[in-house]
């Protein structure tokens, strides 16, 4: 427990650009968890990192920019095949790649910046703490992605839920609860260690 606080501290006391930069990589790590990896143990070490650089922040533009280059991290990872599709006529659509990999990732950052807003709102009007930011992360994470799904014509690609799709009994869950559900369920579990400091 001693050790998770040494790091709880450390990551909420980071600012500026290491602040972001480790964000951006929790963000990729996150990423593991998705198809065809399944790597969900990484949504452990991101999420957790979330919550405990969530609580360095001190403003609203910081809390946005937090989720937004998470998320970037994450979409610019785990969306790399949708820059497969321009090289089948590369001489005409291969110009279009940057803005495919890094476009269509920080626009859907968006959705993650603005979940990582509301956690930080929440948190802050309530005193939260404990496993009560997990849940108003965790939440507001859930919501977003939800909101996705349909927003703006709707992306619901590599949602957290899908994380689980490995096992068959998870998948049996999602039946009862759907994507989200099990999204929110993985994410509560995956932060959790965020309450040992």
């Amino acid at each position: 427990i001693r050790s998770a606080e040494f790091l709880a501290a450390y990551l909420a006391s980071l600012a500026g650009w290491r602040r972001l930069c480790l964000v951006t990589l929790m963000g990729i790590v996150a990423a593991l968890a998705l198809p065809p990896l399944y790597l969900a143990p990484s949504l452990i070490i991101a999420f957790t990192a979330l919550v405990w650089l969530l609580a360095g922040v001190k403003s609203k533009k910081s809390a946005f920019a937090l989720g937004w280059w998470f998320g970037f991290g994450y979409f610019t990872i785990s969306l790399y095949w949708v820059g497969f599709a321009l090289f089948v006529e590369a001489d005409k659509y291969a110009w279009l790649l940057p803005f495919a990999a890094l476009g269509l990732p920080a626009l859907l950052a968006i959705f993650t910046g603005l979940a990582t807003l509301m956690a930080y709102l929440i948190i802050r009007r309530f005193d939260l703490t404990g496993l009560s930011r997990v849940l108003a992360l965790a939440m507001s994470w859930t919501l977003f992605e939800w909101l996705r799904s349909f927003v703006l014509t709707g992306f619901p690609w590599n949602l957290t839920g899908y994380a689980w799709g490995a096992s068959d009994a998870l998948v049996q869950f999602a039946s009862v609860v759907g994507v989200h559900g099990l999204g929110l369920t993985g994410l509560i579990i995956a932060a959790s260690p965020a309450t040992l400091a």
